[in-house]
C-alpha cells in the first residue's frame, strides 16, 4: 500500500485500503455487460479489483460476472488511466 500525501488523501476504509478515489458509478454503458465484455483494462488500462453493492465490495469476480446497474466499480489505476476511462465511458 502506497502512502498518499496529506494533500493527495482521500476518505479511505482504512481496513480494506479502498478510497473514494478508488470507486466510481457503473456508467450506464457498461450495465449488463461481463467484466470480460467491457474490456475496462484493454481500453484504459485501470485494475478493476471489484465491485460494491449494496455497500458490499465483492472482490475475485470472474470474467463472466455480469455488471449490475446501482453497482460501482473499485478500480486501480493512475490519474492519466481514471481520465482515459472518463473519455471511454462518459
Amino acid at each position: 500500500f502506497k502512502q498518499k500525501p496529506a494533500y493527495g488523501r482521500y476518505q479511505c476504509d482504512w481496513s480494506s485500503d479502498v478510497c473514494s478515489s478508488d470507486l466510481v458509478p457503473l456508467p450506464l454503458s457498461l450495465v449488463d455487460k461481463t467484466l470480460a465484455d467491457a474490456g475496462i483494462g484493454a481500453c484504459t488500462g485501470l485494475n478493476v479489483i471489484g465491485v460494491q453493492q449494496e455497500g458490499q465490495i465483492v472482490t475475485d469476480l470472474p470474467p463472466d460476472q455480469r455488471l449490475v446497474e446501482g453497482s460501482t466499480l473499485v478500480a486501480l489505476g493512475s490519474a492519466e488511466q481514471w481520465e482515459r476511462f472518463g473519455a471511454v465511458y462518459d
